[in-house]
């Protein structure tokens, strides 16, 4: 059911390269850094974490920015 659902949206998750970062401990730590060394390296990050700590906004971040307003739905 996954494979089809994956073929009908034309495999999105081709569409750019990631990493995923799992565990018990130390993945904020872990992703932060990963995140600093590719953006001094030149590349554009993005990074989801959970949870929050004041606002809901800052789960989601772009070159260490959290996401404008505007922008989050």
């Amino acid at each position: 059911m996954f494979s089809k659902l994956m073929q009908l949206l034309d495999h999105p998750y081709k569409a750019f390269k990631s990493v995923h970062v799992t565990g018990t401990n130390g993945k904020g730590s872990t992703t932060i850094k990963i995140a600093s060394v590719l953006e001094k390296a030149g590349y554009k990050t993005g990074m989801y974490t959970s949870p929050h700590i004041f606002d809901f906004v800052e789960r989601i971040k772009v070159n260490k920015a959290n996401v404008e307003d505007q922008y989050f739905a």
